[in-house]
């Protein structure tokens, strides 16, 4: 049993075929084999790049068979790699990183590990009830086995780090204006100076502030969700 693209028809070239043959009678058939496209991967792959990220697809599979799947996603032809060993993958991102992008690489199979685990966020897509190894060197697991989370998480993951930006922003200006007060700087113009218990409740306030403005993330809702 061997694969091959030789002595196909036109409908079966996009696909990958297996031969199937017996000692001593040669080939006694063929299988065509190709890959359940998911239901949201076009989306998914479209919401991508209107935020700006280079999709770049990485197979194992025959050339005809991953141009297939890419130009029903919308991939362009250049950022297609097909025939991939798993250590071809990893060059690729390697690559990738030298040139100064910040590569995230999504996965499902054990090809995958290598890569997920080179990759500066490596996203595992698994079904519940099933653990791979691209799950154990993954940087995000994603349950539920739909690609929309993919984008999800990118979303989720920048809303977070614009509360970290906002919170640090609010303690860097809370401090630089507090402290000096704290001090006596006002004192000798306006004869005014915080007591320590006016110093603590303001204080106190400002951790409030910190804190709701971080449970304020609570209240994100992806476009997945959004949209249901």
């Amino acid at each position: 049993m061997y694969q091959s693209s030789e002595g196909m028809s036109s409908s079966n070239y996009s696909k990958t075929v297996v031969y199937v043959g017996r000692e001593g009678e040669g080939i006694i058939g063929a299988i065509a084999i190709s890959d359940c496209l998911r239901h949201d991967a076009e989306s998914t792959v479209n919401r991508l790049q209107q935020k700006g990220i280079n999709t770049i697809l990485l197979s194992g599979d025959r050339e005809e068979a991953v141009a297939t799947i890419a130009n029903k996603v919308g991939i362009e032809s250049e950022f297609i790699n097909a025939s991939m060993t798993p250590q071809q993958k990893s060059e690729v991102i390697s690559s990738l990183q030298a040139e100064g992008h910040r590569v995230a690489m999504v996965g499902d199979g054990i090809n995958d590990a290598p890569s997920l685990a080179l990759a500066d966020v490596g996203i595992a897509i698994q079904n519940e009830a099933q653990e791979n190894a691209a799950s154990d060197v993954a940087s995000i697991i994603l349950l539920g086995n739909r690609l929309a989370q993919v984008v999800d998480a990118l979303d989720l993951s920048r809303a977070t780090m614009n509360k970290v930006y906002q919170n640090l922003s609010w303690a860097i200006a809370y401090n630089v204006v507090a402290i000096p007060i704290a001090a006596g700087a006002l004192l000798p113009q306006y004869d005014f100076a915080m007591t320590p218990s006016l110093s603590g409740g303001l204080m106190a306030l400002s951790s409030i502030f910190v804190v709701s403005n971080s449970l304020l993330l609570q209240l994100h809702r992806s476009e997945t969700e959004s949209n249901r």
